[in-house]
């Protein structure tokens, strides 16, 4: 009977330490696998990469989830490779190549209501909805050549009443030269708050002198309804150019001003 509870006993304590070790042999591996992680987090992937939205720098914990996600592990692999052997005298424009990256993404779903819209162009997208904004009152159209130029001034705007014409070539934007800009980026450089003052350098014909006409900015507002009598005054033709904001309160008085007229 003292022997086997002597063996027990034995077998107990034997069992504790071999727990110890492996804990203790768990917990250094643990630690030594996540050293190695964060260096290869460190070498792979460095701060530089950002994604559209600037975010904290992840962890080593977040890192390696990442890589190790299955839907991201390829294009990880990738970057790692772009990352490490890629050579160019010129710094690497990570906004690029971030918003390339989502484009393809989106691409690849291949649904038509599905797209990505970059920060100038969604700044825009988002005061037309609004159905107004600050700015000259003038359509920018541009040219074959890539030269912005005014396609439409509306009227009653400052665009008009600042002798701005249809076809005028915009050069520069408050002295800043347009060379390399897309159409969104010349628009929101036009628009700003109402009241404030912009100078714009046009051309007039490929021969004529260069113009310094300032504009002062007003409120644009962007009608969404118009309508027009047919069948003799009989019928009314309401037409919708684009859902926004306003559209509803728009409607009900086009709706108003039809049965006043019948």
């Amino acid at each position: 009977m003292r022997r086997s509870t002597l063996l027990l006993s034995l077998a107990l304590v034997l069992a504790l330490c071999l727990n110890a070790f492996s804990f203790t042999a768990g917990f250094g591996l643990g630690w030594a696998r996540r050293g190695v992680a964060e260096s290869r987090a460190t070498a792979e992937h460095p701060p530089t990469l950002s994604l559209v939205t600037p975010a904290p720098k992840p962890d080593a914990t977040t890192m390696e989830s990442f890589l190790d996600d299955e839907r991201l592990g390829l294009i990880s692999e990738a970057w790692g490779f772009i990352d490490r052997d890629f050579f160019t005298e010129e710094p690497i424009d990570y906004t690029r190549v971030n918003y390339e990256m989502i484009r393809g993404l989106v691409g690849a779903l291949d649904d038509p209501y599905t797209r990505f819209v970059e920060p100038p162009q969604a700044e825009l997208e988002k005061s037309d909805y609004e159905g107004k904004f600050g700015g000259i009152g003038a359509y920018i159209g541009m040219t074959e050549q890539g030269q912005p130029y005014i396609s439409e001034v509306m009227r009653g705007n400052p665009a008009e009443a600042a002798g701005l014409r249809a076809g005028d070539i915009i050069l520069e934007v408050d002295g800043a030269s347009l060379e390399g800009l897309g159409q969104d980026d010349v628009v929101l450089l036009i628009r700003g708050p109402v009241g404030t003052q912009v100078m714009l350098t046009i051309q007039r014909g490929p021969e004529a002198d260069i113009l310094h006409v300032p504009v002062e900015r007003a409120e644009i507002k962007l009608p969404t309804v118009f309508w027009e009598p047919v069948d003799d005054g009989r019928v009314a033709h309401i037409r919708l150019t684009f859902f926004a904001a306003p559209t509803g309160q728009e409607l009900a008085a086009v709706l108003q001003e039809v049965r006043d007229a019948g």
